[in-house]
C-alpha cells in the first residue's frame, strides 16, 4: 500500500497509537515504544491538510488521555 491510501485510516491509526503512548511511563516503562509512536504519529502529518492534521493530533491526544487517565485514580 501506498503511503496516501494510509491516509484513509488515518485518525483510526492515531487513535490507537495515542491509546499505547502511557506504556512508555511508570509502571509499564515501555521506554523504546515512545519514540516508535510518535514516529508513526509524525509519518501521519506528512503530506496532510492542516484540518486532518488537527483531528488526527485530536485523536491522538484523546487516545492518550484515555489510557492515561489510571495515573488519576
Amino acid at each position: 500500500m501506498s503511503h496516501h491510501s494510509w491516509h484513509r485510516y488515518g485518525g483510526l491509526i492515531a487513535f490507537a497509537t495515542g491509546l499505547f503512548v502511557p506504556l512508555a511511563f511508570a509502571p509499564f516503562n515501555f521506554y523504546f515504544l515512545l519514540p516508535l509512536l510518535l514516529a508513526v504519529f509524525y509519518w501521519l502529518l506528512d503530506d496532510a491538510t492542516p484540518r486532518v492534521a488537527a483531528w488526527h493530533g485530536w485523536l491522538f491526544g484523546f487516545g492518550a488521555f484515555l489510557t492515561g487517565t489510571y495515573w488519576l485514580y
